[in-house]
């Protein structure tokens, strides 16, 4: 049986990247716009969040530890469900979710990467940017497993520093929340 060349740290930085993707550093101004600069209910929507995702979890892995079958939510489907649930989630997967997931995320990595390289943001190059980084970590995750693993760590630990930075320095220095407005954030 051949390994996959991931270790614990490399499973753990899969699932935290899963969990907290990009849309925590592009959406949090829209929460915000949306509770009309009320940083306590932003912050309530992010925690209400947060719990179904750890409810979201166990529910998987009570599923997981159901069955020995490999396959993961399609096959979970199909056990516990129906088969014509099962295939039917199967082609949503191949033909809606994945696809779109995949483009936003290609687009959201052309804008990340326009911004950090001070680079014209047209929507073209957003796009084409976007799909230069997609292509770059494709073929390094078929090239070496072990190298889009060590990627995936890296990503994970230059997230979680910031949130966490923010966090603390919030919890130390954070004032009663005057300092939103609805027209700062508009």
């Amino acid at each position: 049986m051949k390994r996959s060349g991931y270790n614990l740290f490399t499973a753990i930085a899969l699932i935290v990247g899963v969990v907290v993707g990009s849309g925590i550093f592009f959406k949090s101004d829209n929460i915000l716009i949306a509770t009309g600069g009320n940083v306590f209910l932003g912050i309530l929507i992010f925690v209400v969040a947060a719990i179904s995702i750890v409810f979201g979890c166990l529910t998987i892995a009570e599923l997981a530890a159901r069955t020995d079958l490999p396959g993961g939510i399609l096959t979970y489907a199909k056990e516990f469900i129906s088969p014509s649930i099962g295939s039917a989630y199967g082609w949503f997967q191949t033909f809606i979710y994945l696809p779109t997931i995949t483009a936003i995320l290609a687009w959201v990595s052309g804008i990340y990467f326009c911004i950090l390289f001070n680079v014209e943001q047209t929507l073209e190059i957003q796009i084409l940017t976007g799909i230069g980084c997609f292509t770059v970590l494709y073929i390094t995750n078929i090239l070496s497993a072990k190298i889009g693993g060590q990627f995936q760590s890296l990503a994970m630990i230059i997230k979680l520093f910031p949130l966490i930075l923010i966090g603390v320095a919030g919890l130390l220095f954070g004032g009663s929340g005057d300092y939103f407005t609805n027209e700062a954030l508009s």
